[in-house]
Formats: C-alpha cells, structure tokens, sequence
C-alpha cells in the first residue's frame, strides 16, 4: 500500500501541467503551534504529523472523554474543501469525496502543506533519516512536499470498506504546480503509514463556549421554574 502510494503520487507529479505561478498568501489563519484555526469556518485543524503512522481505528477509538484527541473528530472531504477555499482564497470547489483539482495554486498550497506538516517527510526521515529531495537527489531541498491524511468519508470496493484519504501537494521545481484530492487516495481503516496522518477537526474554543452557555429564553425559563418552586415550598411551609 505504501509503495503503491508514492507511485500514484510520482505519477500525479508527472501529469501536472507547468504553469506561470501565482503568488498568494494564507488568510482567515490564525496558528496555534499544535493546530490551526479557520476564522471563517469557525473550526480548528490539528497538524496531521501529530497522527502520522496512526491507523483511522487507532486514532478514532482515542476521541471519547478523557481520550487522547478528545473533542477532535474526522474531517469530512467537503470540510477538507471549504478549509482549502477559505484559507487559500482560492475556489476549487471541492464539496465531497472522490474529487481532484490540479493545476498552479501558488504559495498558498505550499504555506498550507507547512501549517499542518510535510507528511512526505516524515517517510523518508523515518526510513533514511534524511528528507525526500536530500535522499533522493532529484529536486531542491523542501521543494517537494504534501500532506496526506485520512478523512471521514469511506466507500466499499474490493470486497473491502475504505477510507478516503485528502491530499495537499506542491512541486516548487515545477513552478509551484498543486494537487488537492480528496479521492484518488485510500486505505483500509485497519492501516498506517509514516507519510499519512489524520485531518483532525474540533469547533474552536469561542464556538464551543457559546454552545455552552444558554440562550437568554432558556436562562429566562429557568428563572420562572426556580421562583415557582421556592413560591410553592414557602406556600406549603
């Protein structure tokens, strides 16, 4: 699975188009150092190195209180595709698994792929202790990079049920060229491997506060009923 991967990804890189590229810049991000937050979207993206080599079912049975990722659920594809837009301020269009986009997106792609972590390095720093373009001798150090996740959405074939897994990658020796899917990849839940993680999301701390607190009519009524039972009890007493 693993091998199959980094073929399908060499071949990605070899479709890709060489474009003039376009320069462009993260917006609506606001880093917290172990995960980011989407100011549009309201929600918060944990770096997908912190899951690398962590199976969906590894990773899925921690998300219970007291859990290691508790509060933290999986991105669906089209959360996946809506983060990219909004961050990015580029419109892709992604709304659901099974979708790719390539073309020339610029820095931002790059920028996005460093906010959650170059997944295709963690491979080969595991594996040989170097960096993929270092290892391999045929790019520029970091010009090559992409995060591969695993996401919520899942499919059957193959006798078999799948995950899909979402993508960011970028080839600055191509001029910047991009891929962004949320399809063309996938493994069994059961698996895992040092160049994928997980797209881990949570609503950000102001939403889930403001959950929390009730609404001003429910504060009201509460009122009501407590003056009602203190009323009663002095009634009877």
């Amino acid at each position: 699975m693993k091998n199959n991967r980094l073929k399908m990804l060499s071949a990605g890189l070899l479709a890709l188009a060489m474009n003039s590229p376009v320069h462009a810049a993260l917006v609506g991000v606001v880093d917290q150092g172990t995960y980011f937050t989407d100011t549009s979207s309201g929600l918060d993206w944990l770096d997908v190195t912190a899951t690398v080599n962590r199976s969906y079912n590894d990773v899925s049975a921690k998300f219970g209180a007291g859990g290691e990722f508790e509060g933290w659920r999986y991105a669906t594809a089209a959360e996946f595709g809506t983060m990219y837009d909004n961050t990015t301020g580029q419109s892709l269009g992604i709304n659901g698994p099974g979708q790719d986009r390539t073309g020339n997106y610029g820095n931002a792609i790059v920028e996005l792929i460093s906010m959650f972590g170059d997944t295709l390095d963690t491979y080969y720093q595991h594996d040989y202790g170097q960096d993929y373009c270092t290892y391999s001798g045929s790019c520029t150090p970091g010009a090559l990079s992409y995060t591969l996740g695993y996401i919520s959405d899942f499919f059957s074939n193959f006798g078999g049920t799948y995950q899909h897994e979402a993508l960011l990658w970028a080839n600055n020796d191509l001029q910047e060229n991009g891929w962004v899917s949320t399809g063309s990849l996938w493994s069994a839940p059961a698996l895992s491997s040092w160049d994928a993680g997980s797209y881990l999301v949570r609503e950000t701390q102001a939403v889930r506060e403001t959950q929390a607190v009730p609404e001003p009519g429910s504060l009201a009524l509460l009122g009501m009923g407590l003056a009602g039972f203190i009323f009663g009890r002095r009634k009877s007493s």
